[in-house]
């Protein structure tokens, strides 16, 4: 009995894990109804069996929560980086167009006089504080568009001695982004102006996409 025990007793994981042929389940079977023994020890390997299918189902279903955790992290970090640059690119949208919308001019009539022109500059300190404000001539005007023309400057040639004034005189002038209009109100309709150039009603992400991709190709 002692050795048909030991033979059965290596064939219990086998008959656990039903993988035994029918001959030997049939004499596991037959031995278990006789001994009480191997019969308990059959009953222990189906206890250790269920612990560790147990242990395999909490690993797998563990392995799985990770396995979510880890997409919404994923998930998370991408929103978060796309959100982080459009953040990034509306503000560098709203600096570039800020800087080019604090930016007009006021042209003056070919016949403008100082006084006239004292007016207008005063006028405009009166509007807004920190404002910068140039004045800029005729010839001015001219030479500054030579300049922007480079080697094209010479189609210009002769327009110094034309007697009409074609290059306006100007105040280029920066102001506060909330007064420019305001002092546009306040100048365009004052003796010796002629018309006042302002920059705000451009779209500020077709202005970034043509100084990025039109005006540097030129």
């Amino acid at each position: 009995m002692k050795k048909e025990c030991e033979i059965v007793q290596d064939l219990l994981f086998g008959y656990v894990d039903g993988t035994l042929k029918n001959a030997s389940k049939e004499l596991v079977d037959k031995h278990l109804v006789e001994c009480d023994e191997c019969k308990m020890l059959l009953n222990e390997l189906k206890g250790d069996k269920k612990v560790e299918t147990e242990d395999t189902q909490e690993i797998d279903y563990l392995k799985k929560i990770k396995h979510k955790i880890n997409k919404k992290t994923v998930i998370i970090t991408i929103v978060s980086i796309l959100l982080a640059i459009i953040v990034v690119l509306n503000i560098i949208v709203y600096l570039n167009y800020r800087d080019y919308a604090e930016e007009m001019e006021i042209f003056f009539n070919e016949n403008v006089t100082e006084k006239e022109l004292e007016d207008v500059k005063n006028a405009v300190l009166e509007t807004a504080d920190n404002v910068y404000i140039e004045y800029n001539s005729s010839k001015d005007a001219l030479e500054n568009l030579k300049r922007q023309m480079g080697d094209n400057a010479y189609l210009l040639d002769g327009y110094e001695e034309d007697k009409e004034n074609i290059f306006p005189s100007s105040y280029a002038l920066r102001a506060n982004l909330d007064k420019i209009e305001e002092i546009k109100e306040k100048v365009e309709k004052m003796p010796g102006v002629k018309t006042v150039t302002t920059h705000t009603n451009i779209n500020p992400y077709i202005l970034l996409y043509a100084e990025l991709f039109l005006i540097d190709n030129e």
